[in-house]
């Protein structure tokens, strides 16, 4: 793994936002706790006709080497995403990707490179989650979510595809304990299946300022064939600048051969 490329932004981000939560700590306001709106992609926040919206932004670098040749690829990714509380527990959500790729081959035997680049949208997500059973003393929250992907580039998504996800949230002020399990369904001439597995937490150091990590695991089935797992490291940080507005800079790390080597990204959250 190369993680040159996310050392030194990473650090730099997180240290920079840290200054306003050593200037927040012991801070009270009304708006929501930041443990939770960490999680706001992940269980239901939103009343019956309040609204959603965010981008982010995400560069994803990667490098594999082989015998005679090296590839380097970049991936610059832009995600809008709406998200609308419908009452009852329950959330609609959508989001568009749009990426820019470059990728650079180079022969060591020839000496010579190679050059490529592109871009598009990738595909659009539509989906709804419930809150199927509300925390307890001693039970947590149960989310359950359903989503369909349509895909709109073959370079970046080659099939349509469908995910069921069912996630178990506890929260007890400041921490929150997660864990997930999913199943998506790709629809084509090549069917494959994702089982995916995730277990994260976050600590909100007072109501603006949340710090977290998740650590996920996708297997991917061809044909039923052999499983390959793709795992990967995620920290995020979210800073509530006030009600209605967050910042969250969020670093990956690839922890597999399948995985992409590091991401770095930005995303901006507004409640409507």
């Amino acid at each position: 793994m190369h993680f040159k490329n996310l050392i030194i932004p990473s650090i730099f981000l997180f240290l920079s936002f840290s200054v306003f939560a050593e200037e927040t700590i012991g801070e009270k306001d009304a708006s929501m706790e930041s443990h939770l709106l960490f999680l706001r992609d992940t269980t239901v926040l939103l009343q019956k006709g309040n609204q959603r919206i965010g981008a982010l932004f995400t560069i994803t670098n990667n490098e594999q080497k082989a015998l005679t040749t090296s590839v380097s690829q970049r991936v610059f990714s832009s995600t809008f995403s709406y998200s609308f509380g419908v009452g009852g527990g329950v959330e609609i959500f959508s989001s568009l990707p749009i990426n820019y790729t470059k990728t650079k081959q180079y022969d060591f035997l020839f000496e010579s490179d190679k050059q490529e680049s592109y871009s598009g949208l990738a595909n659009i997500v539509l989906g709804a989650k419930k809150t199927l059973i509300r925390q307890g003393v001693d039970i947590p929250e149960i989310v359950g979510s359903f989503s369909f992907a349509k895909a709109l580039n073959d370079k970046y998504v080659k099939y349509n595809s469908s995910t069921m996800n069912l996630t178990a949230i506890k929260s007890v002020d400041p921490v929150v304990l997660y864990g997930g399990v999913s199943f998506t369904r790709l629809f084509g001439g090549n069917e494959k299946n994702t089982y995916g597995f995730r277990f994260g937490s976050a600590f909100a150091v007072n109501h603006k300022i949340a710090f977290g990590g998740e650590i996920s695991i996708n297997e991917i089935s061809s044909d039923k064939s052999t499983l390959v797992p793709i795992s990967t490291l995620t920290l995020r940080e979210t800073y509530t600048v006030n009600k209605n507005f967050s910042i969250e800079p969020l670093v990956s790390f690839g922890l597999s051969e399948s995985s992409s080597d590091s991401t770095f990204g930005i995303s901006f959250s507004w409640s409507l």
